[in-house]
Order: C-alpha cells, then structure tokens, then sequence
C-alpha cells in the first residue's frame, strides 16, 4: 500500500479537526526547513535532523574525487554532493511491530 501526501494531509487533518489547507501549509513548511537544514552541510559539517522521536535524516558533504565509470572503466571525476540517508531507531522499529 502507498499513503500519499493527500492521505497524511486528510489523517492529520482528521485527527487533528483542522482543516486540510492548513495542514497542508505546515507540511509543506516543514519540507521546506528540512531541504533548506539538509543542504547546509560542508566539509566541516554533516547535518543532522531528529524529525521524529526515532526517525534521523542526515546529509553529509562528500567531496569531488576520482571514480571509475563502471562500463568503461575508465576515471571520471565525480563532483561534489550532500548525500542523504535516513535512519530508523531501535526505538521506532520496535514501535512499529
């Protein structure tokens, strides 16, 4: 099954007895903060957020380096990124059973 973003907007909204344009606001909010949070790491810097009691999103700056292209093996120059990884606790799993 796939919940949607409609779907939580309607649950929240539901379980709340707010409306759904509101809902939608602050989701939408706490989208933006998340991209704008994530996307301040540097070399000096990983980020990491606590978005939930059990639930991390962290990015981390990884430099430009030299890789290989796995085809045609040859060396390419990968360029700099954040990279972004998500991770459930002992405690949110544990939950979820």
């Amino acid at each position: 099954m796939i919940i949607k973003r409609d779907d939580l907007v309607t649950s929240i909204a539901n379980e709340l007895e707010l409306n759904k344009c509101s809902v939608k606001e602050i989701i939408d909010c706490l989208e933006e903060v998340i991209k704008e949070d994530l996307s301040k790491a540097n070399k000096n810097d990983d980020i990491e957020i606590k978005l939930f009691k059990g639930l991390k999103l962290k990015s981390t700056y990884v430099p430009s380096h030299v890789g290989k292209n796995p085809k045609t093996n040859k060396d390419i120059i990968v360029k700099d990124k954040i990279k972004i990884s998500c991770k459930l606790t002992d405690y949110f799993k544990n939950k979820l059973l």
